[in-house]
C-alpha cells in the first residue's frame, strides 16, 4: 500500500497533460506503460513486472477545481 501511495503522490507533482486521455501505469516513480485500454495495460505489467503492485490511472486534460 505505502509504494502505491508513493507512486500517486508522484503523479500529483507531475505534468502529464501530453497524455490526456490515455491510461498510465507507475512504477517506482516511473510511467512503465501507456495506452488507451486498461486491460492491454494490466496483463503488459503482469508480465513485466509480476511482483510489483503499479498505480493504474486515467489522465485528464486539465484539472478539475470544485
Amino acid at each position: 500500500m505505502i509504494e502505491s501511495y508513493s507512486n500517486y503522490e508522484w503523479f500529483l507533482s507531475q505534468d502529464f497533460e501530453e497524455y490526456s486521455g490515455k491510461w498510465l501505469a507507475i512504477i517506482d516513480k516511473r510511467v512503465v506503460a501507456i495506452g488507451d485500454d486498461v486491460k492491454q495495460i494490466i496483463q503488459q505489467i503482469k508480465q513485466k513486472y509480476p511482483h510489483k503492485k503499479p498505480f493504474i490511472t486515467k489522465v485528464r486534460g486539465k484539472l478539475s477545481i470544485l
